[in-house]
């Protein structure tokens, strides 16, 4: 009998295969998801605030500007800024419970610029500026006499914000550190930051600050777009018009009443130029009776002195005006005011005025409704101008707001416009192409007289010696190392191309102009620049958080799925003989591998005779 003895194929190498690869899993899994928790993490941080759609956008902004642009060198003047906004919509924008903020660079500050309570025109401006500038234009006004300037030029935000205090719009600059994706670039003094002019008449609005931004030149605001809603104003009760023939009312005194059914229609605070003489406060008699005036008065927030009216009467519908010069009365401008028109036992009539109109802005009522008009109508009736009116010979253009030549003399364009243009300083001429003044040529400018025995180099426009302009063989011979330059005939060093010159470095080229070495552009691929972006303090902690612990999680398990080999390890390294390393080592002992016999007898009935 022969014994054979097969063995079964141990299951540990192939348990063990699969705690390696659960191993692995796990692992990449954690670093799988610690990558796309910092990605998306960061993504978030870095997307720009989230905007509402809307037409009203920042068109410009500028932060400083020069306090005289006569000057060659620009001396700043803080308090020159301003920030315009534009509808981008042909149809009015209600901008009711609206704000423009200024936020600084860091974030940390606010400041409300202007509250806007009115509606902005289709296709219109509005333009936002400090209290001074650009008070011919401007809608509103921030700042005063007491600050110096609120826009920071060398980083800051605007952001528009709706009733609900949702942003509309944002715009940042310089060192800005939340702009619309990457902050425009900043203005120096006298510049200001305009948004890119798009198709279709649009202006570019994709999000990114620095892409929609340009600095082009000379600020460019427009205004005049903005129509702000009427203070309250407090009527006089309705008087029934007086039937031709009645006697009037007496008063409870017995006296008869004066000045019953007068309203006030216009006012003028803020005349160009001197004040005095040119204000003046307008009465309109709206009835179909002469009205008495006799008894009555005026009387301004500026102080308690009151005007009385002289024994006179205003005609049906008749408008009248009473000057400053007349009543002595003053309306301030600055912070607004109050008007009364008084009888002797009430206040028939009163009117608040809002602050900061601009020059020669009337305060007007027209159709009902107190509105800014750039048209004072003194004795007249009212009208309503939304621009200031423009020099002779010009209209406004109803597409863009703009003065422009009028078609009566628009067959001679450059006659027009420089007949109503200032004329230039001394030592300028007007450019024919942009109608804007320029140094005068040298050229037209009278040349000092050379000297007696020097004559003028018609090439060079200079004076020199007679014998030097008539044959450059009476010249001096250059010195060592020196060549006459042909085009000036003077002495010049001889160029660095006609000597030796020493080959660039590998990976290097010779540039053409300066004949230096510089970087070879195909060793660089032509990569743009790279700019840094600086991550604020403590952004992306909260993800890198999340990735450290799903790390350790996944060690964590790695540990628990090869505790047996680390039990085993730790005995072998602290000399346990025990096999329990710890009362949570609670598996049993493993067997040795099992063996299978197979016996085979081997009999005469299985092999042939003879072979036992």
């Amino acid at each position: 009998m022969t014994r054979v003895q097969v063995s079964r194929l141990p299951e540990k190498r192939t348990k063990r295969q699969y705690r390696i690869m659960r191993t692995i899993a796990a692992i990449a899994a954690a670093l799988l998801f610690s990558l796309t928790i910092a990605y998306v993490s960061k993504a978030a941080a870095n997307a720009p605030p989230a905007i509402s759609p809307g037409s009203l956008v920042i068109s410009e902004i500028q932060t400083g500007g020069c306090a005289d642009n006569a000057q060659p060198v620009c001396n700043e003047d803080t308090k020159k800024e301003f920030v315009e906004l534009y509808n981008q919509h042909t149809e009015p924008l209600n901008v009711h419970g609206w704000k423009v903020e200024y936020v600084s660079a860091s974030g940390n500050t606010v400041t409300t610029l202007a509250a806007l309570n009115g509606v902005v025109a289709g296709h219109s401006s509005v333009l936002i500026a400090h209290a001074g500038y650009y008070t011919a234009i401007a809608d509103l006004y921030f700042g005063d006499g007491t600050d110096t300037g609120k826009l920071a030029k060398s980083g800051g935000h605007i952001q528009v914000l709706d009733g609900q205090n949702a942003i509309r719009d944002l715009v940042g600059w310089g060192s800005a550190a939340r702009p619309l994706t990457k902050a425009a670039k900043y203005p120096d003094a006298g510049l200001s930051i305009q948004r890119i002019a798009g198709a279709l008449g649009f202006l570019t609005n994709s999000g990114d600050n620095f892409s929609d931004f340009s600095i082009p030149g000379t600020p460019d605001p427009l205004g005049g777009g903005y129509q702000a809603d009427p203070p309250a104003v407090t009527l006089p009760a309705p008087v029934p018009t007086p039937t031709p023939g009645d006697p009037v009312s007496p008063a409870p005194d017995g006296s008869q009443l004066t000045c019953e059914g007068v309203v006030i229609s216009e006012i003028l605070v803020n005349p160009a130029g001197t004040d005095t003489g040119k204000e003046f406060i307008e009465l309109r008699n709206p009835t179909d009776e002469v009205i008495p005036l006799a008894g009555c008065s005026l009387q301004t927030s500026a102080s308690a002195k009151t005007y009385s009216f002289a024994d006179t009467g205003l005609q049906p519908g008749e408008y009248r005006s009473f000057s400053d010069a007349e009543t002595g009365l003053t309306l301030p401008n600055a912070a607004g005011g109050t008007v009364w028109l008084l009888s002797p036992t009430a206040e028939l009539h009163v009117l608040t005025y809002p602050a900061n109109l601009p020059d020669d802005t009337a305060w007007a009522l027209v159709d009902g409704n107190w509105i800014k008009t750039y048209t004072p109508t003194p004795d007249r009736p009212n009208i309503w101008t939304a621009g200031e009116p423009c020099p002779a010979n010009q209209e406004r253009n109803p597409e863009t707001n703009r003065c422009v030549t009028t078609a009566a003399t628009s067959a001679d364009p450059g006659a027009a416009a420089a007949s109503t243009l200032t004329a230039c300083k001394p030592g300028q001429t007007r450019n024919p192409e942009t109608n804007r003044c320029r140094a005068a040529a040298a050229a037209d400018t009278e040349l000092i007289p050379c000297k007696a025995g020097q004559t003028r180099n018609p090439a060079t426009n200079r004076c020199a010696a007679a014998a030097t302009n008539a044959a450059s063989g009476n010249l001096a011979a250059c010195k060592a190392g020196q060549v006459r330059n042909p085009d000036t005939n003077r002495c010049r060093a001889i160029a660095a191309a006609s000597t030796a010159v020493k080959p660039c470095l590998p990976g290097q080229e010779r540039n053409p102009d300066t004949g230096r070495c510089r970087k070879s552009t195909a060793a660089s691929g032509g990569l743009a620049q790279v700019e840094d972006v600086k991550t604020p303090p403590g952004t992306g902690n909260t993800r890198w958080l999340i990735a450290g612990l799903a790390i350790i999680a996944a060690i964590a398990y790695g540990v628990y799925e090869w505790r047996q080999e680390v039990l085993q390890k730790l005995r072998r390294i602290f000399g346990r003989t025990s096999r329990r390393l710890s009362p949570f080592d609670s598996d049993p002992p493993k067997a040795a591998p099992m063996t299978r016999s197979v016996h085979y007898t081997h009999t005469a009935q299985n092999h042939p005779a003879g072979n036992i």
